[in-house]
């Protein structure tokens, strides 16, 4: 066998090995401030984006179709971001760390809410639209930025 496929092999070999290990650890990442700031401006952004598609759907400029799937996407941008929020946090980010779970928290069930509202009269998506404000305000908050 040439050497320099023997070298290949021996590197792939390396590479499948240590794959799960690196998985392993990357799943123990403990959450950090820097982290923290990133996930609670993402979710800033995700309820700002859920406020603008409960008026655009109240106002009637979205197709019922486009409203779905795009409920569906920002929801699933909810769920990273929770993945994210859920890993440890050290002890000085307890609270900011609680806080902003559940504030995901609120965050997934307003998508949740929304999805149920958007086909219904507009007294409900007006709700909505303020609770995401709310959101929005709040994980700006938490994150220092009001």
């Amino acid at each position: 066998m040439p050497e320099w496929r023997l070298s290949a092999c021996r590197a792939a070999a390396v590479l499948v090995l240590c794959a799960p290990l690196c998985a392993c650890q990357r799943g123990n990442e403990q959450l950090d401030e820097a982290a923290l700031g990133r996930q609670l401006r993402t979710l800033s952004s995700l309820a700002a984006e859920g406020a603008f598609l409960a008026r655009e759907l109240r106002a009637g400029h979205l197709s019922p179709s486009f409203a779905s799937v795009h409920l569906d996407d920002l929801a699933e941008d909810t769920d990273k971001a929770r993945s994210e929020i859920a890993k440890p946090a050290p002890s000085q980010l307890e609270p900011r760390h609680r806080e902003a779970q559940a504030l995901t928290e609120q965050l997934v069930q307003a998508w949740r809410t929304t999805a149920m509202a958007r086909n219904g009269p507009d007294a409900p998506l007006q709700q909505r639209e303020q609770a995401f404000r709310r959101l929005h305000d709040a994980f700006d908050a938490l994150e220092g930025r009001r």
